[in-house]
Parts: structure tokens; sequence; C-alpha cells
């Protein structure tokens, strides 16, 4: 179980699990930190 951010103010298990549900969505393996990424997410026209 991940400890909670006494700034948050929400319990973050509920959105961990949403985005480790989504296709696509990739958890970046760190014991520091909870990040999740998307590849893709922007396409190259946008990004030039």
């Amino acid at each position: 179980m991940i400890a909670p951010s006494p700034a948050a103010g929400f319990p973050i298990e509920p959105v961990i699990a949403r985005l480790s549900a989504r296709p696509g969505i990739q958890k970046v393996p760190t014991p520091k930190l909870t990040l999740f990424m998307r590849k893709g997410f922007l396409d190259a026209d946008f990004c030039a």
C-alpha cells in the first residue's frame, strides 16, 4: 500500500487502479515515485 500524501486530500489507490487498467498506460518502475506514462500521447506534428 502507498502512504497517502497529506497534501492530496484523497486516497490515491483508486487513481492508481484506474490508470493501471487503461490500455497504453505504463507504470514507471521506481520505488520512490508513482509515475505513469503513455507513449504516443502527442503526435510529431504537435511537438514540432
